[in-house]
């Protein structure tokens, strides 16, 4: 498996989001899961346990925009909306 260029347990939730989007509504529990998961892999790998929901949430919707989205979306086009919306859902609940 590509992870073009990320990490490989990134690339790894990357991949699964790609999945997802193509199957379950972004509100979907399994997604919020999945969103849970990778609010953790990032405090731990990236940002050293100061990922708050707050900080998560904007970070989420930078994921739409040009800057992200191109990257994320070599996962499969529509990804980064996808977690954008996602990542939106959860940190609002």
């Amino acid at each position: 498996m590509n992870n073009h260029g990320y990490d490989d347990g990134l690339a790894e939730l990357m991949y699964k989001f790609a999945e997802y989007k193509d199957t379950l509504p972004p509100d979907h529990p399994d997604v919020m899961k999945l969103v849970t998961k990778y609010q953790s892999f990032m405090n731990k790998n990236y940002y050293d346990n100061s990922l708050n929901d707050e900080l998560f949430e904007a970070l989420g919707r930078m994921y739409a925009g040009d800057d992200f989205a191109p990257k994320i979306d070599v996962f499969g086009k529509g990804t980064a909306e996808y977690m954008s919306r996602a990542i939106e859902i959860y940190c609002s609940k």
